[in-house]
């Protein structure tokens, strides 16, 4: 049994009508605000700038000269065994402006250098060793006095007189002499190098008497001297 309903074709159509002439919603437009723009413009310029202070202050770097090779005590410093870096550095320690290179070009190690060594005021002098108040005492040293690492120049040493071949030991202490080892040679058919060592002036005589008879020893020191 077919129900039939109120709802026909004709109600049908005055419905698409009526849908189809709805008018179309349309979506606002944002509104507009210039000051937002320049407020942004003004944060992110100075956002920029704290970033740029504050890069600054952390880098506070200084170019300073370091060593590009190791340099011996006493040697003429040249050009090319400088390099400039860039350190931060604390405000108590000393070292050497890159612009300063050339009053440093052709002055000497005041003790031996190693290389990215910083280089600071006192590690360069002026005069070629020895000084005015000390003496260059040549100092032949057989491979038997010499500890087996070997000298290089810089080197702090005691030289200690020995007994002569099958003599005792000595019960005090045997007569020293204390120095820096400024160069130290190449050795002989027997393995024999002269050392040329730095002394006060009052123990160059007295070491050059002791090397004379060969009976001699040299004892290294931690850098920076004894204790």
């Amino acid at each position: 049994m077919l129900l039939k309903t109120d709802f026909d074709t004709t109600d049908e159509r005055a419905v698409d009508d009526e849908i189809e002439v709805m008018p179309q919603v349309r979506p606002l437009r944002p509104r507009r605000r210039p000051w937002l723009l320049v407020v942004g413009v003004v944060v992110t310029a100075a956002s920029a700038a704290l970033a740029a202070t504050l890069y600054l202050a952390v880098d506070e770097r200084t170019e300073a000269l370091a060593l590009a090779r190791d340099v011996g005590y006493g040697r003429e410093l040249r050009g090319d065994d400088l390099v400039t870096v860039r350190v931060a550095l604390d405000a108590q320690v000393a070292s050497v402006a890159a612009e300063d290179l050339s009053k440093v070009v052709g002055q000497r190690a005041a003790t031996g250098l190693t290389k990215g060594q910083l280089l600071t005021p006192e590690s360069i002098r002026a005069d070629r060793p020895p000084n005015e108040d000390t003496q260059l005492v040549a100092v032949p040293l057989p491979p038997s006095a010499v500890p087996a690492q070997g000298l290089q120049s810089g080197d702090e040493v005691d030289l200690v007189s020995t007994p002569g071949k099958g003599a005792k030991p000595p019960e005090d202490a045997p007569p020293t002499v204390s120095g820096t080892v400024t160069r130290v040679g190449e050795p002989d058919e027997s393995g024999t190098r002269v050392v040329d060592v730095e002394v006060d002036q009052s123990d160059g005589a007295a070491l050059a008497a002791r090397a004379a008879t060969g009976n001699i020893a040299v004892v290294v020191n931690p850098a920076g001297g004894k204790d």
